[in-house]
């Protein structure tokens, strides 16, 4: 069997056979894996048995179990495509959401396995944690002998909920053919989630994404996903029956980057206290990020390669804020809800701005310009200057959603000045 890890950034083919539960019908064909795109599998045959002319309708599968030529046991969960073909011959192309690689050669079942606890790495964690809870001490040299110290493991716990425990946890691993010449040491760190409620596996990757997206706000270099997995019990057993590897897809703009240190704009171990707290408060808050920070995150994990739409997204996404957490009422203009968040934040912010009267009369008019068609005969932003304007904009929504979650303007300055882009724009305001 292949231990090998399905990882989010790493494209990947797999050829197998595959089926549907309770079925006999095995065909074989290719799982395909696109960082960012799409996970597809392509079969020569139908799985439904037909031998006629298809017409290439819609089918839905809840899952497919499949095989590869390694042995390793694969699980494919919410499933739509179509079958094209006659005579005897048909290809079925299939869009999948979810991938569950066994870890000990079961297959998913949707109605009898429950999800007990999930893990997850990432590109960030390493530099987040500053090499504070590294597990090595070494490899050092004395008396010509290699020497290796490990540290003690223990779970570094970061929330406990009502629905779930959080926590750190620390993975290593090390081979050699000759310790003096050609020695491998890995380590890698786990965000744990013990579930205290039972949950279905859609609502498990929800919980992934949410949290990542929180520590997507603390890094310079985007945050994305490396590994996923699930610990499953039986429903009739009462005890843990199997482990399995997730994939699905990620919305991101790049993959595999590792963040230095100095991209970390709030190193754990320095801001402890207060991260553990704003995570706290990120998930009482979890209603407007499921929701509210969608357009926020558009901007944040894809390349402004539409900035029209980027702008509108900031600026959509800065009057929800205002709304739901300022001002519920209809009475103030979005001139006057951008004023008000600037000066909530203005000891933060006082230097980003050369006139912020005068930039948020700006943002409304292209904003009346490009939504409304009206307010603002031409555009007042060129297409040049979008950027500085999307990424100021940024900046105050993220400053004013931390400040809720309680992050104290201390920490917001240095989050602010530690962004490269911020300070660019800041310097390089438009003429």
């Amino acid at each position: 069997m292949d231990r090998k890890p399905l990882s989010f950034d790493e494209d990947f083919s797999i050829q197998g056979k595959w089926w549907l539960p309770n079925s006999k019908t095995e065909l074989y064909g290719e799982l395909i894996y696109k960082q960012g795109e799409d996970i597809s599998l392509k079969v020569t045959g139908a799985f439904n048995g037909e031998t006629d002319l298809m017409n290439g309708s819609l089918q839905k599968y809840d899952s497919i179990y499949g095989i590869d030529a390694k042995g390793s046991s694969y699980t494919l969960i919410n499933a739509s495509g179509y079958t094209y073909g006659r005579t005897d011959f048909f290809q079925t192309t299939i869009s999948i959401e979810y991938v569950l690689k066994s870890l000990w050669q079961k297959h998913f079942d949707l109605e009898k396995h429950k999800i007990k606890a999930a893990n997850f790495t990432t590109n960030f964690f390493m530099a987040f944690l500053e090499g504070k809870y590294h597990l090595l001490d070494g490899p050092y040299l004395q008396n010509n002998v290699l020497q290796i110290a490990l540290k003690e493991t223990a779970d570094l716990d970061i929330l406990q909920i009502e629905s779930a425990r959080l926590s750190f946890i620390f993975d290593y691993g090390y081979h050699t053919t000759d310790p003096l010449l050609n020695f491998h040491f890995n380590q890698d760190i786990h965000l744990k989630i013990d579930f205290g409620l039972i949950p279905k596996l859609r609502d498990v990757v929800n919980e992934l994404k949410l949290i990542k997206d929180f520590f997507s706000i603390f890094s310079y270099t985007q945050v994305t996903f490396r590994t996923a997995y699930l610990a499953v019990e039986n429903e009739n057993q009462g005890q843990l029956t199997d482990s399995y590897n997730l994939l699905f897809i990620e919305r991101a703009s790049t993959f595999g980057q590792i963040p230095k240190v100095w991209d970390v704009l709030l190193p754990f171990s320095k801001y402890e206290d207060e991260i553990k707290s704003a995570l706290r408060n990120w998930f009482v808050n979890r209603e407007f990020i499921t929701n509210g920070l969608n357009l926020y995150f558009d901007v944040s994990y894809y390349k402004i390669t539409q900035p029209v739409n980027a702008f509108l997204n900031m600026v959509f996404a800065l009057e929800t804020l205002h709304k739901i957490y300022h001002d519920q009422s209809r009475r103030p203009t979005l001139h006057e809800r951008l004023m008000d968040l600037i000066k909530k934040s203005y000891s933060i912010l006082s230097s980003y701005f050369v006139d912020d009267a005068m930039f948020c009369k700006k943002i409304v008019s292209q904003r009346n310009y490009l939504a409304h068609n009206h307010g603002s005969p031409d555009s007042v932003i060129s297409y040049d200057d979008y950027p500085y304007y999307i990424y100021t904009l940024k900046m105050l929504f993220e400053i004013s959603f931390l400040k809720i979650l309680a992050i104290s303007d201390g920490s917001l300055q240095l989050l602010v000045k530690k962004n490269r882009t911020y300070e660019y724009y800041k310097n390089n305001p438009p003429a």
